[in-house]
C-alpha cells in the first residue's frame, strides 16, 4: 500500500527502493515477489542477502536459538532487541568507542559551542533545583548572568 500511495502522490509509474540492513532485505523480498513492474531501481546497503557463515546464521541456528519459544512469548520482536543484536556485532565500536571519544572531547575542551551552552544551561538548572530544595530560592547564592541574585 505504501508503494501504491507513493506512486499516486508522485504521479509516477515506477519508483526506486532503497533499503538498509533489514530494510534492504524487505525491499529485496518485495522486488522479487512483486508481480508488477513498479520498482525501477533497487539499492541495497549493508543488506545480508546471503547469511551463510555469518554471525547471524550462527545465532539463528536451531541448536542455538529456539524460534518457537521466542515467537510464542513475543509475537513481535522488540526493536530495541534487534538494535542491540546488531550493535553486538561490533561491541567495542558501538558501545565503547563512542563514549570514549565523547570523554576525550570533553577533556580536550573541543566540544562545539552548542554543546558547551547546553552543558552550562544544565549546570544552571541543577543549581536552581538545589537552591529550590534548600528553600532559600537562591537569593544571594545563585549566579545569573554573572551577577548574584539579591533579596
Amino acid at each position: 500500500m505504501g508503494i501504491r500511495e507513493t506512486l499516486r502522490a508522485a504521479g509516477q509509474p515506477q519508483l526506486t527502493l532503497v533499503g538498509w540492513r533489514i530494510g534492504g532485505v524487505l525491499c529485496a523480498m518485495h522486488a522479487a515477489l512483486a508481480a508488477d513492474q513498479r520498482v525501477r531501481n533497487l539499492a541495497l546497503l549493508t543488506t545480508p542477502v546471503d547469511t551463510d557463515g555469518s554471525l547471524y546464521a550462527h545465532w539463528l541456528r536451531r541448536d542455538s536459538y529456539d524460534v518457537d519459544a521466542v515467537t510464542e512469548g513475543l509475537p513481535a520482536m522488540p526493536g530495541a532487541w534487534i538494535d542491540v543484536a546488531n550493535k553486538m556485532m561490533k561491541p567495542v565500536t558501538n558501545f565503547w568507542t563512542t563514549y570514549r571519544q565523547l570523554w576525550d572531547d570533553v577533556q580536550k575542551s573541543s566540544l562545539s559551542s552548542t554543546m558547551k551552552r547546553w552543558l552550562r544551561a544544565r549546570r544552571c538548572r541543577a543549581r536552581r533545583r538545589t537552591a529550590a530544595r534548600r528553600g532559600d530560592g537562591g537569593h544571594g547564592n545563585l549566579p545569573v548572568g554573572g551577577h548574584r541574585i539579591s533579596p
